[in-house]
């Protein structure tokens, strides 16, 4: 039966793990990323454009597109009871979860912001051909806005607040733009608080599932709890949905598995760079997630926090 360490040395036979665990991704590497498994991602996990983990919640999602629908399923139950008006999504990637609230409210105004030029253009694509006229995408990031202030009712940013560099800015900057009352809710994996009393072999298995995201380094909860509180933002739902993401993962995990098997064909197709780095280095994340979040070195976790009245 495979285990993590067998299931390293298998990844060991085609990367230098130690030097692939210390790349720093960086703005530019997350451009290339999306660039490089952007047909994975519709061929191989969904033809609509989403790009996040699928949930198989209790009574909820029985399939994956069910599953893939349940992130902006919960933004939704926020929109009546706030009285929205205004929603932004960042980090919106092909505009999977807008195109769902849209649908479902059609009277809210949403606009969605990417680093990513192929998103913005395919975002906008899709939502032209959904007849959709509610929804507007720019290009931006996390670290500069380019949102008024104080102008929205909710914000939120599906498994892409990873990719902040520098958490406590960045969550000045969403709230910012929030109205007093205002709601910024995430989805996203962070580092459990007994990540350091992990195994090495545990820690390495995190480090590389980061860098196969394009990710420079997953953000510790107990950072955001502490900085959302300096920013004047206040966490009212703080929820690990790890296991949710198993039938997934451990799907994933399997197709993995078989492709790093034929470790002979990679290295000739890597040495030829017909398959890109980042692609493979991607597909090592699924082999190895299903690890880390089991042992509860990483959680994914739904979190809501509201600006606080002055």
């Amino acid at each position: 039966m495979p285990t993590l360490s067998s299931d390293l040395t298998l990844l060991a036979s085609l990367f230098d793990l130690e030097q692939v665990a210390y790349e720093s991704p960086n703005a530019q590497s997350v451009r290339q990323y999306y660039k490089w498994t952007n047909w994975f991602y519709r061929q191989f996990h969904s033809k609509e454009g989403a790009m996040h983990f699928p949930l198989y919640l209790p009574a909820g999602a029985t399939n994956h597109a069910e599953g893939l629908a349940e992130q902006a399923r919960f933004v939704a139950t926020y929109l009546t009871p706030e009285k929205a008006q205004n929603v932004t999504e960042i980090g919106c990637g092909s505009g999977y979860n807008l195109r769902n609230l849209a649908r479902l409210y059609p009277e809210v105004s949403y606009q969605g912001i990417d680093v990513t030029p192929l998103h913005i253009w395919q975002a906008s694509a899709y939502t032209r051909k959904a007849h959709l006229r509610n929804i507007t995408f720019q290009q931006g990031a996390f670290s500069r806005l380019p949102v008024a202030q104080a102008s929205q009712d909710i914000v939120f940013a599906v498994e892409s607040f990873c990719y902040t560099q520098n958490i406590k800015h960045d969550l000045a900057e969403v709230a910012r733009i929030l109205k007093q009352g205002g709601k910024f809710i995430v989805y996203d994996v962070f580092l459990q608080p007994d990540f350091d009393l992990a195994s090495p072999a545990l820690q390495l298995a995190s480090r590389l599932t980061a860098v196969g995201f394009a990710v420079a380094d997953w953000n510790r909860l107990s950072d955001l709890q502490q900085y959302a509180k300096e920013v004047g933002l206040h966490m009212e739902v703080c929820e690990d949905l790890h296991t949710t993401l198993r039938p997934n993962l451990l799907r994933f995990q399997q197709d993995t598995r078989r492709l790093f098997e034929k470790t002979k064909l990679l290295r000739l197709l890597s040495q030829w760079h017909i398959l890109p780095a980042s692609w493979l280095k991607h597909a090592m994340t699924g082999l190895l997630a299903p690890y880390t979040m089991h042992e509860q070195v990483q959680g994914y976790y739904k979190i809501v926090l509201t600006k606080l009245d002055k």
